[in-house]
């Protein structure tokens, strides 16, 4: 059950993030009149393959670094795999790629801060009750 809040809270995470940088994508990097509503579709699942990825970090046999760059690669995996099928940027211009890679690089950076805040807001709370629990007795 842990596991799929978790899951679910990145997911979330990671939504945002991306329609904040769709938006500013669209609407600043490289303006266009209008999105497909189908591009929301096209979100939610690579945001949830996204998501999905974070489950790398369940593997405790790798060495964190290790499993932060494999996790990193993933995610530019996915999002480039799926911008590319899904014709989110154009592959011969390389402003675009570069636009891609960047935004890949600093919502991965603004994800890993939310969820880090949130570890550290969740082992507060189980630093509290253990000392409640210590107290009792």
């Amino acid at each position: 059950m842990h596991r799929l809040k978790v899951l679910m809270n990145m997911f979330f995470i990671i939504t945002t993030c991306v329609l904040t940088a769709v938006a500013l994508f669209t609407n600043i990097l490289f303006p266009v009149q209008s999105v497909e509503p189908v591009i929301f579709w096209q979100i939610l699942a690579t945001c949830f393959l996204c998501a999905v990825s974070t489950l790398v970090y369940q593997f405790e046999r790798i060495p964190y670094v290790l499993t932060v760059f494999l996790h990193y690669l993933m995610i530019n995996a996915i999002v480039l795999g799926f911008g590319y099928l899904f014709e989110w940027y154009d592959v011969q211009n390389w402003k675009s790629v570069i636009a891609m890679v960047v935004m890949i690089a600093l919502i991965y950076t603004l994800v890993v801060l939310c969820s880090w805040k949130g570890l550290v807001k969740e082992a507060e709370k189980m630093n509290r009750k253990l000392q409640d629990l210590q107290k009792r007795r």
